[in-house]
């Protein structure tokens, strides 16, 4: 099952990709009237039309909801929220909530990528720490060795921001932004 989180223009378009691939996707947004409207099989989008939302919903592999426990067991997850620009800088705030929400869904192994139109913020990643061997280890533990991990194998990647609760419980991965670093 695929989770797509934000279905404005570019989460909407991504959800209906991967329902025609053949996956079950779970679209979340935090708008009550969007969802409705969805479940409705009507479409905001401009690059689907209500006819291929509506099939989509007849197949059964999609649903809306606001309700992030529709995610758990997910396979992959993208998350599509907005990213405004404020003073010339990506606002990540969106991205940080939803990492939070999705945070108690996410299983060992599953990849969760950030989606966005806005140049600045594909200069962005959202990494995960799900490693087994590092649970039960206090946060700040768990903190450094997933930074230490990135370093080594992303040498081009810049930590830019924790959105993980660094004092959760050791069941919850930590989600951290970086920012690709200028070669």
């Amino acid at each position: 099952m695929v989770t797509v989180i934000g279905h404005g223009y570019s989460g909407l378009p991504l959800a209906m990709l991967a329902v025609e691939a053949g996956h079950r996707v779970v679209g979340i947004d935090h708008d009550v009237a969007r969802v409705e409207q969805l479940r409705r099989g009507e479409s905001h989008a401009d690059d689907v039309e209500a006819s291929r939302l509506q099939a989509a919903l007849e197949s059964g592999r999609y649903r809306a909801t606001t309700d992030y426990s529709g995610a758990s067991g997910f396979e992959a997850a993208a998350i599509t929220v907005p990213t405004p620009l404020r003073d010339r800088s990506p606002d990540l705030s969106f991205v940080r909530s939803a990492a939070r929400e999705l945070a108690p869904h996410v299983s060992l192994g599953s990849p969760v990528a950030l989606e966005s139109t806005t140049a600045a913020v594909r200069q962005y990643v959202v990494a995960c720490s799900t490693n087994e061997e590092w649970r039960g280890t206090a946060p700040h533990v768990r903190h450094r060795n997933f930074s230490s991990w990135v370093d080594e194998r992303y040498p081009h990647w810049k930590p830019t921001q924790i959105t993980g609760d660094l004092v959760s419980e050791a069941r919850q991965p930590e989600f951290f932004i970086y920012k690709r670093r200028s070669m």
